[in-house]
């Protein structure tokens, strides 16, 4: 445990300037800038969010959707569009047929049509830059507009500021390093406002601080889920300390209150406390005595800070602590979990997973620290009350088999919340896409739902149904090493060395530079490096800060650091799977992944369709040294047997002849670690066992 403190205030008179008012035509984080018109500035998003939400980002930014008056100005921003199709502001959401803009201005120029019941939302066509309409579930990139003379006010409520209190001790003072953070990150989201303790002072860049920890992830993920509303956070944590030095009239909660008073009596605005972000306890898990008191102590200080805030339900988050070669670190996490099950509102946030430093196990590196505040938030959303919520079914993957031309693929109906008092009858609308049950096509599908309970609540959700060819995956390629399979993509490491450009060049033909779509995709990459460092498809060579995927996926994962103008090229680094960005000079091995349907980290692990005769029969399992694989087969023929671990690594393959029928094949699996395996055929059939 290292001694360190950050303290975190917040003086000020008037919170938010920056949002009431209008901006001047600047840069502004998280959008492009188109150019200036008629002393008027356009700016295009860097995301794509449906119209409603998009209507509340560009008001919080101090602007509007673009509300076009001339012929002239729709061809200026017509221009600027490069093949999107974008939101502005006119719509006929109020009254059918009744358009107006959203600021306010009368309609003067109406190049809109498709105009129906269902689609009130105006989309400019980037071919010949007129408007179609789009419904309020569809997803597009927006055109922001702002008076450069700042004469415009939003006219929007935010509501009172929703205020958070991170509190703990090393790993919530952090130990993320801000330069490796992604430009977009270390910038504050406009609705949000923090401070550092060397000026006193609101500050809008993360970079400020040199080190961070659970509230960037949080803070990112909670203003981009609610743009309608505004946040203050006020941070105090102590490396080091214990539970004894958080009780009521004792050091850091008196320093803690000191701060949260300070704070909101300068706060000129109406709030509301939001909740207890709560990371220590490492230092108790060294002590038998004091893990053994934990439990009491955070009672004591949870009831303590609540009734002097005067506010018996604000929720709480805990964070799990797991210290390596503590003592009692199961003690702690007893306590803390007996804390959350006596407390309606607060929940407990698992850390297993959450990445380390690799020369220091206690404290979470930048990835982690990321990781650690996007589950806090997610433990926030876990206890708050849900109002009307419809969730759908997660996205589905299917793999069509060698003869098949379509598959029949069904789901749960979606799933609905709902505190309407007037009784729980929920009507659900399927609006979009095939019904459960149907055959479907080789392509991706749009499944969308609405929901509508007695009080006339409504949601909406959507999922997709992918449905792949057959395209069974290669276990080899000239001039690279097989890495495995993951998901319907198989990996293959190059054996030569080139730079980003070269090797994006060279994979052409074959497949792609891998692109990694989830955390567990990044876990499995990194398993196989061993200890190279490989260059992915991650860059940001187009456009400075706005990262993208060589393939053209979208980005839903960024682990990257240490970007600048001159370093474009993500590389996967062995010891932690963080991306460090490199110039175009560099030259390193690199991942190709090419998409294929024999991946059984996909469909072959995990379809329960399966039936059992198609699973070979493994004896002993769990085996320490060898094991027999019952394998049946219509001919004698010769064949390979593959051994791979749960991430898709391949650790043996085996070419063994086998007689027409039933037969047994030994496997030596002494010099396997210990873990979960898979056995697989070259027809498909799969096996699990165990090696102890």
């Amino acid at each position: 445990m290292y001694a360190s403190k950050v303290l975190s205030l917040l003086f000020f008179s008037f919170f938010f300037a920056q949002a009431n008012h209008a901006q001047t035509c600047d840069d502004i984080s998280g959008f492009t800038k188109l150019g200036d018109f008629e002393g008027h500035g356009y700016y295009l998003s860097n995301q794509n969010l449906n119209w409603k939400d998009a209507n509340h980002l560009t008001l919080l930014k101090g602007g509007y959707l673009a509300t076009i008056n001339t012929q002239a100005e729709n061809d200026f921003i017509k221009e600027h569009l490069g093949g999107r199709m974008v939101f502005i502001g006119l719509n006929d959401e109020n009254q059918e047929g009744m358009a107006r803009w959203t600021n306010g201005e009368p309609v003067t120029l109406d190049l809109s049509s498709g105009n129906t019941g269902d689609a009130d939302f105006a989309v400019m066509n980037f071919w010949d830059g007129h408007w179609a309409f789009g419904n309020k579930w569809e997803e597009r990139p927006f055109i922001m507009e702002v008076n450069c003379d700042g004469s415009w006010v939003p006219p929007v409520d935010f509501g009172p500021v929703q205020v958070f209190i991170f509190a703990g001790q090393s790993n919530m003072t952090g130990g993320g390093v801000t330069n490796e953070l992604n430009p977009a990150l270390r910038v504050l989201p406009a609705n949000v406002r923090f401070s550092d303790l060397a000026n006193w002072t609101v500050y809008t860049d993360f970079e400020t601080a040199g080190n961070f920890g659970p509230e960037v992830g949080f803070v990112h993920e909670i203003a981009q889920a609610h743009p309608d509303k505004k946040y203050l956070i006020i941070k105090y944590g102590y490396g080091g300390s214990g539970m004894r030095d958080w009780l009521p009239g004792v050091w850091h909660y008196n320093t803690l209150m000191n701060h949260i008073n300070g704070s909101l009596a300068n706060l000129d605005e109406d709030y509301e406390l939001a909740g207890l972000v709560w990371m220590q306890g490492e230092t108790d898990a060294f002590s038998p005595q004091e893990a053994g008191l934990y439990e009491s102590r955070l009672t004591s200080f949870v009831q303590g800070l609540r009734n002097q805030l005067g506010a018996p339900d604000l929720p709480v988050m805990i964070g799990q602590v797991d210290p390596p070669a503590a003592c009692c670190t199961a003690t702690v996490n007893a306590a803390e979990v007996n804390f959350v099950d006596n407390d309606a509102h607060a929940a407990y946030v698992p850390t297993g997973g959450v990445a380390r430093w690799w020369y220091n196990q206690i404290h979470y590196n930048t990835a982690g620290q990321l990781d650690l505040g996007r589950r806090f938030y997610a433990g926030y959303q876990s206890i708050m009350p849900q109002g009307f919520a419809l969730q759908c079914p997660e996205n589905k993957d299917v793999n069509l088999e060698d003869t098949q031309t379509n598959i029949a693929v069904s789901w749960e109906l979606a799933s609905v919340t709902s505190d309407c008092a007037q009784g729980d009858e929920v009507i659900f609308t399927q609006v979009e896409g095939l019904p459960s049950g149907s055959l479907f096509d080789v392509g991706i599908h749009e499944i969308a739902y609405l929901a509508t309970d007695n009080c006339g609540q409504e949601d909406s959700c959507r999922f997709t149904i992918t449905v792949h060819d057959f395209n069974p995956c290669p276990s080899e390629l000239a001039g690279y090493e097989y890495l495995g399979e993951f998901e319907n993509q198989v990996y293959f490491l190059s054996e030569n060395k080139l730079t980003w450009e070269a090797a994006h060049s060279a994979v052409a033909g074959n497949g792609h530079l891998a692109d990694i779509q989830s955390q567990d995709e990044n876990d499995f990459l990194k398993s196989t490096l061993g200890d190279k460092m490989v260059f992915i498809g991650f860059n940001d060579a187009e456009s400075e800060g706005q990262p993208a995927w060589s393939s053209g996926t979208s980005v839903s994962l960024d682990l990257s650091y240490q970007n600048s103008d001159q370093n474009d090229y993500a590389v996967m680094n062995f010891w932690a799977g963080t991306w460090q960005m490199v110039n175009k000079w560099v030259e390193k091995r690199f991942v190709l992944e090419r998409s294929c349907t024999g991946a059984f980290m996909g469909l072959r692990q995990n379809d329960e369709s399966l039936s059992d005769s198609m699973h070979p029969e493994i004896f002993p399992n769990p085996a320490h040294s060898f094991i027999q694989v019952s394998i049946q087969s219509d001919v004698a023929q010769d064949l390979s047997l593959e051994i791979f671990s749960i991430y898709g690594q391949r650790f043996l393959a085996e070419k063994r002849t086998v007689p027409a029928g039933t037969s047994i094949q030994e496997l030596d699996v002494m010099k396997l670690p210990k873990g979960v395996y898979f056995v697989r055929t070259p027809s498909g059939q799969v096996a699990r066992f165990v090696k102890e």
